[in-house]
């Protein structure tokens, strides 16, 4: 490997371009609260706005009538259950599970926003956990 790609401040505004890019391609009805993630202060701040991303992402959900139970397919990353036959995940406790990680697979478009969320949160120079200036 080469200096300049082990180089971790030119990876980390990569990275860094990388979520912002997913934002900007992201769903218009999430865009612009995708877009506020960077303006979180305290992890309780990036915690209610993780809320109000999930919940805005499971208005967006369509339902998928299999004949057992409601069911939607993430609408972000187009992922469903891994169950056979189940045509999505269980709506919305299924789809909340995917959005939030906590399941085996977390959806990859709200992993990269939560990271900006994250990084917004250390880079305010506020402490994380109250939000007040350090």
């Amino acid at each position: 490997m080469t200096r300049r790609a082990m180089d971790p401040e030119r990876l980390e505004r990569e990275l860094y371009v990388a979520r912002r890019t997913i934002v900007e391609i992201s769903p218009e009805p999430v865009r612009d609260l995708f877009r506020s993630a960077i303006l979180c202060g305290s992890i309780r701040e990036a915690t209610d706005w993780e809320r109000r991303a999930i919940d805005a992402v499971l208005v967006m959900a369509e339902p998928v009538d299999n004949g057992l139970a409601d069911h939607a397919y993430c609408p972000l990353c187009g992922r469903g259950s891994s169950a056979p036959y189940s045509g999505g995940f269980v709506y919305p406790e299924g789809l909340t599970r995917h959005l939030e990680g906590r399941s085996a697979r977390r959806c990859p478009v709200m992993e990269q926003v939560w990271g900006l969320c994250i990084d917004a949160v250390w880079a305010s120079g506020n402490d994380p956990r109250s939000g007040t200036p350090l």
